[in-house]
């Protein structure tokens, strides 16, 4: 039995084109490469960036845990924004004192605490949470209503007019009004209280408010 001669030559083209598109197909092993060097890349410009982070990270605590007079760096982290004092000494409240003078900056601080004391809606609760955001409990205790002390000179709170007016617009926001007096009732107690509430501090402990009139009672007066 003869096999026809043109059909032998079969198997030898199907071998050909498959060898010709074996030879045309990409080693798929250096694409592999090129991605895990390109993730490679990657992964070190990310972990360039954390360190460079870190590093920012770091000089910032290091400073703020440095601050002069003793600072209350934890107390200060949980009560204050970057840009709102928080009075830790005589003279960084001489300053916030000297600052309340210019309209914008009084503008400025009494626009944050109002954002900060949305919730508040009492005279005496809004200005205890002002006070607890602005000044150190320590350093309060140095102070007292006109600079006597049992001990000796304390620093004197009477004359900061400017601080009081702040203290006074904080209460007066929610429609109450609060004379220069209450004011005073207001810092004094708090000055009585300084010791035993730096003792015993746990947590803001609210106030309430019962001696103020709503503004618009008294319109017609």
């Amino acid at each position: 039995m003869f096999v026809d001669a043109g059909t032998e030559t079969e198997p030898d083209k199907i071998d050909t084109a498959s060898s010709t598109v074996v030879a045309a197909t990409p080693d798929p092993v250096p694409v592999r490469s090129q991605q895990g060097k390109d993730t490679a890349d990657q992964l070190a410009v990310m972990n360039k960036s954390l360190m460079l982070l870190w590093a920012e990270v770091k000089n910032l605590t290091d400073y703020r845990s440095h601050r002069p007079n003793g600072t209350a760096v934890m107390e200060e982290e949980q009560h204050s924004p970057s840009f709102l004092p928080f009075i830790t000494s005589e003279e960084e409240l001489t300053c916030f004192e000297d600052q309340l003078h210019e309209k914008t900056y009084f503008l400025k601080i009494h626009k944050t605490l109002v954002d900060r004391l949305e919730s508040e809606t009492d005279v005496k609760s809004r200005m205890h949470s002002a006070f607890q955001i602005l000044f150190d409990k320590k350093f309060v205790v140095q102070c007292s209503w006109r600079g006597g002390g049992k001990s000796g000179p304390k620093i004197r709170l009477d004359e900061k007019g400017n601080v009081l007016r702040l203290f006074k617009a904080i209460g007066e926001d929610v429609g109450f009004v609060v004379g220069e007096e209450d004011v005073k009732k207001f810092f004094v107690t708090k000055l009585n209280n300084a010791q035993s509430s730096a003792n015993n501090f746990k947590g803001v402990i609210k106030s309430s408010s019962k001696c103020y009139h709503k503004r618009e009672k008294n319109v017609n007066k």
